[in-house]
């Protein structure tokens, strides 16, 4: 039977680990001496290189990442500038294949994953820190990988490239060799800022060595600020809101917690008009302290 149909009849199946699948197509490659496919094929068999080196996009997944507080547990890790909230919310998968499938059989719902980035980030915030991804989203990278092996058998086989047994003829050789496949040109790219080597104090938010309970203050200090010269609120309003913000850096009971918090929220019917953004801030605070 022909090697390449023999590789799209186990991408459709169920019963072939896509480890398994990966090693016949790398068999494939490395026959037909196709350079892109080798590259990308060793990378998701092996793993790949856990910095800054190229790497795919779907690999990039979301997560919640989130910090240790002695007081709450782990809590979501909060940051107002955009661009370090845009690295918190995504983590490079650089597992290989056969690890994320043995993942997804240890657990179906969530994964934590620490590691050099995990570790990298909790030198800045003096605490642990820890990434929460989905299941369902290695299950997506997966896919992922299939849908490319398919989309690439299937140009193999329309330029005639089908091989026979584990062999393929001098002709499939040469023309193998006149074949440039994209699929994995836009499949690979540089990770920037979602490698582990994170620098944080470029921001002089999470480099100051600030703890992440001293992180949510720097939060509601910011929103204080904003509230104070907001001429839209009436001084009360503004008395009000603030105080119970104030409130809400030095209570450590949680039932004093929740009943500032629920103060906070009874301002919402005043604020809804008037300042909006004051309700979307207080959602965010709520997230740190869990209730």
């Amino acid at each position: 039977m022909s090697l390449v149909l023999e590789l799209q009849k186990d991408l459709i199946s169920n019963e072939v680990e896509l480890t398994t699948i990966l090693r016949k197509a790398l068999l494939i490659s490395n026959k037909l001496s196709i350079k892109e496919s080798i590259k990308w094929l060793e990378y998701e068999i092996n793993g790949y290189p856990n910095s800054d080196e190229s790497f795919p996009e779907y690999r990039n997944i979301s997560c919640n990442t989130k910090a240790f507080n002695p007081y709450h547990g782990w809590q979501p890790l909060i940051y107002d500038d955009n661009e370090i909230w845009g690295i918190l919310k995504k983590v490079p998968i650089v597992w290989s294949i056969a690890e994320i499938e043995n993942s997804l059989k240890k657990s179906k719902d969530i994964i934590y994953l620490g590691g050099e980035r995990a570790n990298s980030l909790a030198k800045y915030v003096n605490t642990q820190v820890r990434f929460e991804i989905s299941a369902a989203s290695l299950h997506h990278i997966l896919e992922q990988v299939i849908i490319k092996l398919l989309d690439w058998t299937t140009e193999l086989e329309k330029k005639g490239i089908l091989g026979e047994g584990i062999s393929f003829t001098q002709e499939e050789k040469i023309n193998a060799q006149s074949f440039h496949n994209c699929i994995f040109d836009n499949s690979v790219k540089n990770s920037g800022a979602l490698g582990t080597n994170i620098d944080f104090n470029n921001n002089g938010n999470i480099g100051d060595g600030n703890s992440i309970t001293n992180n949510v203050t720097n939060a509601i200090d910011n929103l204080i600020k904003e509230i104070q010269s907001d001429s839209n609120l009436k001084p009360e309003v503004k008395d009000g809101v603030i105080e119970n913000l104030n409130l809400l850096k030095i209570e450590k009971e949680d039932s004093k917690l929740k009943k500032t918090l629920k103060t906070l929220v009874s301002f919402g019917s005043i604020l809804v008009d008037k300042a909006p953004y004051i309700i979307e801030r207080i959602d965010i605070i709520k997230k740190f302290f869990n209730f």
